[in-house]
């Protein structure tokens, strides 16, 4: 006797799923940028030469932590402010939207 497929549970929400990996890769992605930004805040700290500026870098209290900066943290990574996040982020906007259009030019 054969068994009949319809006893097999579909229990899998395609949509659901989807709007899953979505959120995924959105975290993973404002992670990535979050850490990246503590970089390029460690960096423009060692080469400032401003001292206004050096104040405003190293003495701003809104800085922003991500669960990458949380698990990685041995005591050396940096937590950026918000401004420079601001700007890594448009970065990455403006460069998704380049490499988009770039994509879609023949040669």
């Amino acid at each position: 006797m054969i068994p009949e497929i319809t006893d097999v549970c579909y229990d899998f929400d395609v949509p659901k799923a989807i709007l899953d990996l979505q959120n995924t890769q959105d975290r993973f992605l404002d992670n990535i940028l979050i850490y990246i930004s503590g970089f390029i805040m460690r960096s423009l700290v060692s080469k400032e030469k401003c001292l206004l500026c050096y104040a405003y870098l190293t003495e701003c209290k809104q800085r922003v932590t991500c669960e990458l900066i949380n698990v990685k943290q041995l005591g050396g990574l940096v937590y950026p402010t918000i401004d420079v996040l601001s700007v890594v982020q448009i970065s990455n906007r403006f460069l998704i939207a380049k490499l988009i259009i770039f994509k879609h030019i023949s040669f």
